[in-house]
């Protein structure tokens, strides 16, 4: 459980909401991919609400509007035949982390296409995250920089002041014509100040909800999301020019790095998929060095290399 730190900071989001947010005006400069969800297999870190598992339905769309995933033969929709029903909040969470996104809490971006078609104004869909564990929530347009976790938050085609719905929440509403792009990043600037006080796991919630009217309209259909870091001026993610040599990769026995170049205090931290850091590595002044092995369980690993506080490099490892 967090402590109260995070509910403070989150109440401080809603004084700043949309103060310092920025729209791109052009579909952003993605560098880093790294995980991502088609549907067409389970997601390990996708949760649906048990209260909404009879309206968010992961198959294949056979509706007028919703009738084809973007890619592949499975996307989550708000039931894959039917209209949706009347006085409805279903929602599904997905855990971010660096177990699943080596740019977390530096460079924290993420995308995905979809379809929506609901009473305008009325009925619709939202995002809220979470950084307290489920605990509080707020409003992906309402997250405005603090200084002390995001100074830099980029969002496409996303809903504005002018989109609410029904119970005061902005979100998407009406017929998106087609499929939708929309994208989000936090990021930390400049790269030399580490984001410290973000928690391990932020959970981003996909809500729709319906008044008492029945419209007779498809819903919510979601597909094809990215988890990605965003190439910026200054850089927040893997800021060296010259990217290091990490390898072998796969692991078997011990994993040699080489940063082309000499640094000085380095660090290097080793953390589970679930976020925990199993190692950490510190060297006053180095350019090649090894990693062992030892006891380390396998399983898929993230590497972070950082030269005083400025994020180098981060990586996925696979451990054998």
């Amino acid at each position: 459980m967090m402590n109260n730190t995070y509910t403070k900071l989150l109440l401080t989001y809603l004084l700043l909401a949309g103060t310092y947010t920025t729209v791109w005006a052009q579909v952003p400069n993605i560098l880093y991919r790294y995980d991502s969800i088609q549907f067409e297999t389970n997601y390990p870190y996708l949760e649906i609400d048990t209260n909404s598992q009879e309206l968010w339905q992961i198959g294949t769309p056979s509706k007028t509007f919703f009738n084809a995933a973007y890619e592949g033969t499975k996307a989550i929709v708000t039931d894959t035949v039917n209209t949706y029903p009347t006085e409805t909040h279903a929602y599904f969470d997905i855990k971010v982390g660096l177990f699943n996104h080596a740019g977390y809490m530096y460079n924290t971006g993420f995308y995905f296409k979809h379809k929506y078609d609901t009473d305008a104004f009325q009925d619709g869909a939202y995002l809220t995250i979470s950084l307290d564990y489920g605990e509080n929530w707020i409003n992906i347009f309402e997250v405005g920089p603090t200084g002390d976790l995001w100074e830099e938050i980029r969002m496409y085609n996303v809903y504005g002041t002018e989109d609410t719905l029904y119970n005061g929440e902005y979100g998407f509403s009406g017929h998106s014509g087609d499929w939708v792009y929309t994208a989000l990043n936090w990021g930390v600037l400049p790269v030399t100040r580490l984001a410290t006080t973000l928690p391990d796991t932020m959970i981003v919630r996909f809500n729709f909800i319906a008044d008492n009217i029945d419209s007779a309209k498809e819903g919510w259909m979601i597909d094809d999301i990215l988890f990605y870091g965003e190439g910026l001026g200054s850089g927040i993610t893997n800021t060296t020019t010259t990217p290091p040599i990490i390898c072998p990769n796969p692991i078997e026995n011990r994993l040699h790095i080489d940063l082309k170049k000499p640094y000085q205090n380095v660090t290097v931290v080793l953390s589970s998929i679930f976020g925990n850091i199993t190692r950490e590595y510190n060297y006053t002044q180095t350019q090649n060095f090894t990693i062992e092995r030892g006891t380390l369980k396998a399983g898929m690993y993230c590497i972070q290399i950082r030269a005083g506080e400025s994020l180098l490099w981060t990586e996925k490892i696979v451990l054998h």
